[in-house]
């Protein structure tokens, strides 16, 4: 079962992302707008598969990660390896659905995903991410 948010509209929804540059500007967008945290839903492919990708950061860190293989439905192992494989798909497009969380939204969300969140290793801060900026 992937990561969820309580109900909550999408401050974006639907955006291609070409770029992990593009992908960052809607994180900042959405973190300008809240202050808390941002929630994601991405999905995106490679040669092999198909994956639904979620992703609850706060303004400098991954909090839980969470990939699920699409056509399979079967969770793509813990956060660390969720990821690695983000960071892989990083230069290929993507669709993404972005929320934009306040501090109490933030911390319900990490209450919901208690599991990934305690799967997820709390490294790696967005610049390092993203290969060196946000």
């Amino acid at each position: 079962m992937p990561m969820e948010l309580p109900t909550k509209t999408p401050l974006v929804e639907n955006a291609v992302v070409m770029s992990k540059i593009d992908l960052a500007n809607l994180i900042q967008k959405a973190l300008a707008r809240e202050r808390g945290g941002v929630f994601l839903k991405i999905f995106s492919k490679d040669a092999e598969n198909k994956y639904y990708i979620t992703l609850l950061l706060d303004s400098s860190k991954v909090l839980a990660a969470e990939g699920i293989v699409v056509d399979t439905k079967e969770k793509y192992g813990g956060g660390d390896k969720t990821l690695e494989l983000f960071r892989a798909l990083l230069g290929k497009p993507m669709i993404v659905d972005v929320y934009s969380l306040d501090e109490i939204e933030l911390k319900l969300a990490i209450a919901e995903n208690l599991e990934a969140y305690s799967e997820t290793p709390k490294v790696p801060p967005l610049g390092e991410l993203f290969g060196g900026g946000r």
